[in-house]
């Protein structure tokens, strides 16, 4: 198998070094998939293609066929015409040069000495700019297929997918562990994998907040991205974060750098009718006792009732539904809590039967 030379610098990996920057998966579209199975794996062995993919991303989202290639049942070499159409791709449709997919008879699922020494360590010397180069194997048969998480299911075979990469002088080989996904799921991971960047370059109080957001989505059971959204507050950098926790009432959170030894500006507003109306800013204990997984969980739970909360009521800790009305709290020295349940002071004040 003869390597296939692109002329596309990558717009994202740096050339590597070591193992240690390396993916640590591979996304493949399940119509690459199908594309496979039918021009692959329904023909004997040794039949292969260009794989191409988003510059930058450790995705496969384009499978060319080699049907100029001149193969024997014991060798694949990529044809001219394969080698020659690659970087026009790579030209015309954005994409970037992944590596090359093979097939072998069964029970031979992983890449031989000759795929190694010869078109895995040519295609990295040939093009510099690559940071790795995927050989994934497709075997006839189910033999391998379900062992490893390097595996994936194509037709009536499977394929195993292998990364190569520099390690110094020579060419290092592993498996690399490869997930199918539909378009959209991909589009998914690709905006996962944009928004862990945009996290890594912001402060530490970021990180850690993120992290808390994690807690939060749980407690009011939001299944939805959280998105942290930098702003400016009085020529200060802060980040805020806006959580709906019912058709009603949202709850916005503002950090500052200082976060998390200082406790955010915590808001509730009205959001009913496509309105915003700010209701109360909530007064948080910050306990920095706690380790700061903790803080902030620990703060908004004083305040919050249910996942869901709709209204404001008053009450003591046992009993914190007695009363919607701010002025009886007042002088019953009752404190505020956030939530949707029935009030407990008819039931409280209620004659004995």
């Amino acid at each position: 198998m003869r390597s296939v030379s692109s002329s596309k610098k990558s717009q994202s990996w740096q050339l590597m070094s070591n193992q240690a920057d390396l993916p640590k998966q591979i996304y493949i579209t399940k119509d690459v998939l199908r594309q496979i199975e039918h021009e692959i794996s329904d023909r004997p062995p040794e039949q292969g293609g260009a794989l191409l993919g988003p510059p930058g991303v450790p995705a496969i989202t384009r499978f060319i066929y080699d049907s100029w290639a001149r193969t024997t049942g014991a060798s694949y070499v990529p044809s001219d015409e394969l080698i020659d159409q690659v970087p026009r791709i790579e030209r015309h449709e954005d994409l970037e040069f992944k590596g090359i997919i093979h097939s072998h008879p069964a029970g031979i699922g992983h890449p031989s000495g000759q795929d190694i020494h010869g078109p895995f360590t040519r295609a990295l010397n040939e093009n510099p700019h690559l940071s790795f180069f995927l050989g994934p194997i497709l075997t006839h048969g189910n033999t391998f297929f379900d062992r490893e998480s390097h595996h994936v299911k194509c037709g009536r075979g499977s394929i195993a997918f292998y990364i190569a990469y520099r390690e110094g002088s020579r060419t290092e080989v592993k498996p690399i562990q490869c997930q199918a996904v539909t378009d959209k799921e991909l589009a998914w991971h690709m905006a996962q994998r944009k928004l862990e960047s945009n996290v890594q370059k912001f402060p530490p109080a970021v990180q850690q907040f993120r992290q808390n957001l994690g807690q939060i989505a749980k407690f009011f059971d939001i299944k939805s991205e959280l998105a942290i959204v930098p702003m400016e507050i009085d020529e200060r950098s802060v980040y805020g974060v806006q959580i709906p926790l019912s058709p009603r009432l949202e709850l916005t959170l503002i950090i500052s750098e200082s976060y998390p030894f200082t406790p955010p500006i915590a808001i509730v507003s009205d959001v009913a009718w496509g309105k915003r109306r700010q209701l109360e800013q909530l007064h948080l204990t910050w306990d920095l006792d706690l380790s700061p997984q903790k803080r902030l969980i620990t703060a908004l739970s004083e305040h919050f009732l249910d996942k869901t909360p709709e209204k404001k009521t008053y009450g003591t800790a046992n009993a914190q539904f007695l009363t919607e009305d701010p002025a009886v709290a007042e002088l019953a020295g009752w404190d505020p809590f956030w939530g949707n349940g029935k009030l407990a002071s008819d039931e409280l004040y209620a004659e004995p039967a």
